[in-house]
């Protein structure tokens, strides 16, 4: 009986362990914010600083197979957000990178509340 249950557990952790990564994400996102047009941006390596939020509510889960989901934005600016790099007309700026998702994904390894949260929805399929 537990290994036909396996499969099941391992898709259920893998989306709660997303669910948890995206609202990490998404409260990185949410840390410092500012008017739009105002020159208070977040200090380079720090997330991004919240103005409209649409790189916030950007961010979303999707499955990648089976017991395996991603994490990310998609919005247009998100990956230079994350990365740096040169931007603008004949890329003549240089943003910093203002990690959003390696900040949330260090603190969720440090916490742990990933493997918290699989363990749980394991636990919960497996003795059910």
């Amino acid at each position: 009986m537990l290994r036909a249950r396996t499969p099941a557990a391992a898709e259920l952790a893998a989306t709660a362990m997303g669910a948890v990564a995206m609202r990490e994400v998404q409260r990185q996102l949410g840390l410092s914010s500012h008017d739009a047009g105002t020159a208070t941006p977040s200090r380079p390596g720090e997330p991004p600083s919240l103005i409209t939020g649409q790189l916030r509510r950007s961010v979303i889960m999707k499955p990648k197979g089976k017991a395996h989901v991603q994490v990310g934005a998609t919005t247009v600016y998100a990956r230079i957000q994350e990365l740096g790099g040169n931007a603008g007309r004949n890329h003549a700026s240089h943003l910093p990178a203002r990690p959003y998702l390696r900040a949330a994904m260090r603190k969720l390894a440090a916490s742990g509340e990933m493997r918290k949260a699989a363990i749980k929805v394991i636990r919960s399929v497996l003795e059910a």
